[in-house]
């Protein structure tokens, strides 16, 4: 509504430095789809903190021909923002990248933040919503439901060094990496929650060809899949930390896997109630240490086979987590719980603050 009839007129006119500041409403169309930054440092603003009043429809009801909201290259680096915005809709096309990465935006060696954003119904062959390909993304407070993908149903991460932040995946679907899926690749994903996603491969989180993640304060939950319910290691690492898993379930490895030379460590981590396989599926040329963890009530099985010997070692413990209501969603710890610092020697166990006595 301002003086640029589209998205793209205005980015071509911005200067480094500039903000494009969206009016309320939906884009759709050419010059508001297949956007480019042109290698510069622009913040694209909708609402930040209501991202649901500026939405990129790719589609706009029509999947034919597919669009992607954004395309980022490798000028492009952390100056340039993307905060507030809803994409939908987005699609790309192929069974290989880049041609079919990044169903809503893909960057190819750059490196944007991503702030505030929702992802909604987007898909790829590779990454449903975001695919970041030799990049340095941060994403923070970005939500991503219903994405679909064969790999990384909601982001597909391969090379660069990728951080996540306060960011949800409610019901995102891949085969390999229900919400995400990464490779060859260092990632720290801190304060997320992965809700209900599912996949061949990693319900919720795929790590392979020496990806190297380190996972701090995340809720995984109601995840499944055939392999791994909430976490799926194949030749990668695995650094655990203050997370609660409960309530995932997959034929092997309820809530993590490990296979193929995989390592992990786990710590002050809650590991509980899978509604199918062992707590931690562990193949044997593959390493695991467990810290101050607390593993409970899993339908295959919780302290069995290499966990076996780690039970009541080093803080680990065997006990009701005594969480508020699971079923219902609410995993914090009442005050009578073993999780809490006050009833342990190991500090708080879990993502969450407990209740109020």
């Amino acid at each position: 509504s301002g003086p640029f009839p589209t998205i793209q007129a205005a980015l071509d006119a911005a200067q480094p430095g500039d903000t494009v500041q969206l009016a309320a409403g939906k884009y759709s169309g050419p010059g508001n789809v297949d956007l480019a930054f042109g290698g510069k440092a622009i913040t694209l603003r909708g609402l930040p903190r209501s991202p649901e009043v500026c939405v990129i429809d790719c589609a706009d009801g029509v999947w034919r021909p597919p669009h992607r909201a954004i395309h980022f290259q490798a000028a492009e680096g952390s100056d340039t923002r993307v905060e507030g915005i809803t994409f939908v809709a987005g699609q790309a096309v192929g069974d290989r990248p880049p041609a079919g990465s990044g169903g809503a935006i893909l960057c190819q060696g750059a490196s944007p933040t991503l702030v505030d954003c929702v992802f909604r119904g987007n898909r790829a062959y590779a990454g449903g919503a975001i695919a970041l390909e030799e990049s340095a993304t941060q994403l923070i407070r970005c939500r991503f439901e219903e994405n679909t993908a064969s790999h990384g149903g909601a982001v597909m991460v391969f090379a660069g060094t990728v951080s996540l932040s306060d960011c949800a995946f409610i019901a995102n679907t891949g085969t390999s990496g229900g919400a995400l899926s990464c490779l060859a690749a260092p990632l720290a994903i801190t304060s997320c929650h992965f809700d209900a996603n599912s996949a061949s491969n990693g319900g919720a989180i795929a790590l392979g060809q020496d990806a190297d993640a380190q996972i701090t304060l995340c809720v995984l939950s109601n995840n499944f899949a055939t392999f791994g319910g909430g976490i799926h290691c194949q030749a990668a690492h695995l650094a655990l930390e203050r997370s609660t898993l409960v309530l995932n379930g997959a034929g092997s490895g309820g809530s993590i896997l490990l296979e193929q030379q995989s390592q992990a460590e786990i710590g002050q981590t809650v590991i509980a109630f899978s509604t199918q396989g062992r707590a931690v599926g562990y193949l044997s040329e593959s390493t695991l240490s467990c810290i101050c963890t607390l593993i409970y009530g899993n339908m295959g099985g919780d302290w069995h086979g290499a966990l076996a010997q780690l039970e009541n070692l080093q803080g680990n413990l065997w006990q009701d987590p005594l969480l508020v209501a699971p079923e219902q969603g609410d995993f914090r710890p009442t005050p009578a719980s073993p999780c809490l610092s006050s009833n342990n020697g190991c500090g708080l166990r879990g993502a969450l603050a407990p209740t109020e006595p």
